[in-house]
């Protein structure tokens, strides 16, 4: 008698359970799913924040957490899964006392145009990759060029020992400029302009080169001198090479014209020969037509 008492009371027990889903939820881990499910969707996350609120929804059945859930999904552009979830919970939402989810139908509508437009642009992308597919198996398949038609062997070439000496002499020119600039001995102009200043205002012996800063270390008066020397030495270099190169390279591209000019006659010839003297430096240029 009293074994049965007790089965019947295990069974109204088992029942009860069965009957209440809630008797397990833990309203503390749904609290602490939604925050971690919040963080995700504002990082980014929304796979993540979608798994979260599903554990949420299973600790606490709250159908705020499958509503954010069908947003989750919309920013996934995971259509299928969020119409699903509508499909479950639209009814249920729509009968929520506190009319919290009053946007759900919208929301439906929204999923099917969203769907509608994917399916639309993956038919759109198919076919373009088709036609590109296409085009590539037609580009694949090569066809013998033409033969190049023969070249006229009367028809002249370039003329290369214009374009050389013209280029030469523009080389040579520019490195005439830079000599003459006087940028490569610019110390050495500053120094013996102050030795040059104080020899103009009658200064003589050591004293030509008091406030010249170049010589100042100098402990002696013959070494300044030495060095007043090889400054001069270096300037005239470098003004006697702005001479040679700058007559050398109009020469070259004066030659290179005149080759240009003349090459069309078959009786014309010239020829470029250096010329080299104690005062000069140069080339010439012979022509016969």
């Amino acid at each position: 008698m009293n074994s049965s008492r007790y089965s019947s009371v295990l069974v109204v027990m088992l029942s009860v359970l069965l009957a209440s889903p809630n008797v397990w939820a833990d309203p503390g881990k749904a609290a602490e799913y939604y925050k971690q499910a919040s963080e995700a969707y504002a990082a980014g996350r929304l796979q993540e924040a979608a798994d979260l609120l599903e554990r949420a929804f299973a600790e606490e059945p709250d159908l705020v957490y499958q509503y954010n859930r069908i947003l989750a999904f919309e920013g996934l552009n995971d259509f299928d899964a969020a119409l699903r979830l509508v499909d479950i919970y639209k009814d249920p939402m729509l009968r929520d006392p506190d009319n919290r989810f009053s946007d759900i139908a919208t929301i439906e509508q929204r999923l099917k145009d969203g769907k509608e437009v994917a399916r639309l642009k993956a038919q759109v992308e198919e076919e373009e990759r088709l036609k590109r597919e296409e085009e590539e198996k037609k580009n694949a398949e090569l066809k013998t060029p033409p033969d190049p038609e023969p070249k006229d062997s009367d028809e002249a070439g370039p003329n290369w020992v214009a374009i050389s000496l013209v280029s030469a002499g523009v080389v040579s020119l520019g490195a005439g400029g830079l000599f003459a600039s006087g940028l490569l001995v610019s110390d050495e102009l500053d120094s013996t302009k102050c030795v040059n200043d104080n020899l103009s205002a009658g200064s003589a012996g050591d004293a030509i080169f008091q406030n010249c800063d170049a010589y100042a270390g100098l402990i002696s008066y013959d070494a300044r001198a030495n060095q007043y020397a090889d400054d001069k030495s270096a300037i005239e270099t470098q003004q006697l090479m702005s001479i040679v190169f700058l007559s050398a390279g109009a020469v070259l591209a004066t030659s290179g014209v005149l080759v240009w000019v003349l090459s069309d006659s078959s009786e014309a010839n010239a020829s470029l020969f250096p010329v080299v003297g104690a005062d000069r430096a140069g080339a010439g240029l012979n022509v016969n037509f």
